[in-house]
């Protein structure tokens, strides 16, 4: 073998023996890693642990109050009962000034009828002054002055803007032409 094959046979050997130290420590380093991974996860769970949990205090009712709601729920049961004998009997009842008197199916009956009818007589009063709106509006008339006035307008906005896009272009191509000096 000659002298210049053993240098590079030598050379590839030191840089083999240099990757393989450098791969046993970035093992190294890894293993202490996973290593460290339980203690880490336990110190969170841990930390997780030492938060409080403050719960919003339950409001507190007074007596009194307690004792007004269970009066009225007894009133409306008695007013309920004292409704459906009344209604079973087909005949009037005395009522508590709390409770609701019965209603007759078929008055309720025509109340929703007639509270629809009326909602359909204005919808239809509505969409009537809507069309009679838009028919009464009559249509705007341009004089040939005023249209030519507007076209004159719309061409100078373009002008403008093709100019100043025309003058941008000339700008950027005038500083892609500048040299800088080095700092």
């Amino acid at each position: 073998m000659s002298a210049t094959k053993q240098i590079e046979l030598a050379a590839l050997e030191e840089r083999i023996r240099i990757t393989g130290s450098k791969i046993a420590k970035l093992q190294m380093q890894v293993d202490g890693w996973l290593a460290e991974l339980p203690a880490a996860k336990a110190a969170a769970d841990e930390e997780a642990r030492s938060f409080v949990v403050v719960e919003k205090p339950k409001k507190v009712i007074s007596p009194e109050h307690l004792a007004k709601m269970k009066a009225g729920r007894e009133a409306k049961k008695t007013a309920k009962i004292a409704a459906e004998a009344a209604g079973a009997a087909g005949g009037e009842a005395a009522v508590e000034e709390n409770a609701s008197p019965a209603v007759n199916p078929e008055h309720l009956t025509n109340l929703k009828a007639k509270k629809a009818a009326k909602k359909a007589a204005n919808k239809s009063e509505a969409a009537a002054g809507a069309e009679a709106a838009v028919v009464e509006k009559p249509k705007k008339i341009l004089s040939p002055e005023h249209l030519a006035k507007m076209k004159a307008g719309r061409e100078a906005k373009a002008a403008a803007k093709k100019t100043a896009a025309s003058i941008d272009d000339a700008v950027s191509a005038a500083a892609g032409e500048l040299i800088y000096p080095s700092v």
